[in-house]
């Protein structure tokens, strides 16, 4: 007579991944691959911090949580701005070298992208 075998598919060992409640962000439930969903702007949000869990598929199942720190590096995505649109000067005829006026622009981005240069061209 034939003989049985009965196979037992064990599922304690298969993980799925989840809890990501920011819609900037996604997660495969698969592999856990954390995705962007949109662009992301430094000038709006520089930082974000994520909970994640893991689960396995034993009964009970074992859950374990994780926080993720994303940090947005800067990119030169914004021109210097100058305080105002024009800036108008009367000066007297044959005066002498002094100093005029101090014009002033920012730049939202960070380090060597926000620094201002300035030159008369």
């Amino acid at each position: 007579m034939g003989t049985q075998i009965r196979v037992y598919l064990c599922l304690n060992g298969v993980l799925r991944y989840g809890g990501l409640v920011d819609d900037s962000f996604s997660i495969d439930p698969v592999t856990g691959i954390i995705t962007t969903s949109r662009a992301l702007d430094r000038e709006q949000q520089d930082h974000y911090q994520l909970t994640v869990y893991a689960k396995d598929s034993g009964s009970p199942p074992n859950v374990a949580t994780v926080t993720v720190s994303i940090e947005i590096k800067d990119e030169n995505d914004n021109r210097p701005r100058f305080e105002k649109d024009v800036y108008e000067l009367q000066v007297p005829e044959n005066q002498e070298p002094v100093p005029l006026f101090t014009v002033k622009a920012t730049d939202e981005d960070l380090g060597e992208n926000g620094r201002v240069r300035y030159e008369i061209i």
